[in-house]
């Protein structure tokens, strides 16, 4: 039982992380997709 307690905190662990990659790409992403937006807006 114990193993499988700490296996199991491990894959949350690991999942955490992927997680938060995943939200730093998304950031990135629409970070770009608003750089794109503002800029076609000024120049509009």
């Amino acid at each position: 039982m114990k193993k499988l307690k700490s296996n199991l905190s491990q894959l949350i662990e690991e999942n955490k992380e992927e997680i938060i990659r995943n939200r730093r790409e998304m950031d990135k992403i629409e970070e770009k997709i608003d750089k794109k937006y503002t800029s076609k807006k000024e120049h509009a």
